[in-house]
């Protein structure tokens, strides 16, 4: 299951999934902006392996693919702390 959810307006964006490939991960993304009608300034992301590259210092580093979809659609990627229970993966309005 892939879900998105708006971290100030909290409305969510569910959709059910075949895998957990970079390239689904990123269509659905691409279609959550296009439901929601924008993209919002910041992605919070859970630690998924499709879109990680690795970890340098407890700081995940994107993959390129990743980082070209940011891009492209002008967001800018982040991802949740790691064992942090509290954090939530989200989407985030630009500030």
């Amino acid at each position: 299951m892939f879900c998105a959810v708006l971290a100030w307006s909290r409305v969510r964006f569910v959709r059910f999934a075949a895998d957990e490939r970079a390239a689904t991960t990123l269509a659905l993304l691409a279609e959550c902006f296009e439901v929601l009608g924008g993209v919002p300034g910041k992605v919070l992301a859970d630690r998924m392996g499709c879109l990680k590259g690795g970890v340098v210092a407890n700081v995940v580093v994107p993959t390129g693919q990743y980082l070209r979809f940011a891009a492209h659609y002008g967001f800018r990627p982040d991802f949740c702390e790691a064992n942090d229970r509290g954090a939530r993966p989200c989407l985030q309005a630009a500030q």
